[in-house]
């Protein structure tokens, strides 16, 4: 089903219905196989660029052996293009597990955990990825909130870390872990990248 650089199909979004909505896209379920979904990008010409790159970027994380569904193909309905995705059924978030049973958050934050670790033990692949570090550093270098003695500390600080070959999340926290029929999922992998695997975890401390 997946199509890379191939033709793109056309689609009619009369076979699907609206499950959600956010600032660059629609996500659609289809009405006759609950297996897939749909995202299709709105706006402008950059959506477009906004199907191919997540595409792309899909597969790429799918091939670092990260559990999380998979981008099938690239489609145009409506002459807008969307991503059809793999439909993880009877999800549920890890966030909402601990809310509907408070009397087990010791039990999926130890759950989690693992998880994160395990995927702090995949090689990522640095010749598609850009590297934390060199994304964070460029970001210090352009910020306007720290002065020279700060960020010459940060990026000491960052250099001490160094910069592994692993996947890390990018936005790991318990919504972003979803359980479904005994299996976890990893979702919102927009962040994904490689390096420490400190940043994960800081992230997690930050978050919580």
């Amino acid at each position: 089903m997946s199509n890379g650089n191939n033709s793109i199909r056309s689609i009619n979004l009369d076979e699907w219905y609206q499950s959600g909505e956010g600032a660059t896209a629609v996500s659609y379920f289809n009405k006759n196989d609950d297996s897939i979904m749909l995202k299709l990008f709105t706006g402008s010409v950059t959506a477009s660029n906004y199907a191919n790159r997540e595409f792309e970027f899909s597969k790429h994380v799918e091939a670092c052996n990260v559990k999380t569904p998979k981008a099938l193909e690239i489609v145009s309905a409506n002459g807008q293009l969307g991503v059809i995705y793999e439909r993880i059924k009877d999800k549920v978030s890890f966030s909402k597990l601990c809310h509907d049973n408070p009397e087990k958050i010791e039990e999926y934050a130890t759950e989690f955990a693992m998880e994160l670790k395990s995927l702090h033990c995949l090689k990522c692949d640095s010749e598609f990825f850009t590297g934390i570090n060199e994304t964070i550093k460029r970001c210090i270098s352009s910020s306007k909130v720290y002065h020279n003695l700060s960020k010459r500390r940060l990026f000491s600080f960052m250099d001490e870390l160094g910069d592994e070959q692993v996947c890390i999340h990018g936005d790991a926290h318990s919504g972003n872990l979803i359980k479904a029929n005994g299996s976890n999922y990893w979702i919102d992998l927009g962040a994904f990248t490689y390096g420490s695997h400190w940043y994960d975890i800081g992230g997690v401390y930050f978050f919580y």
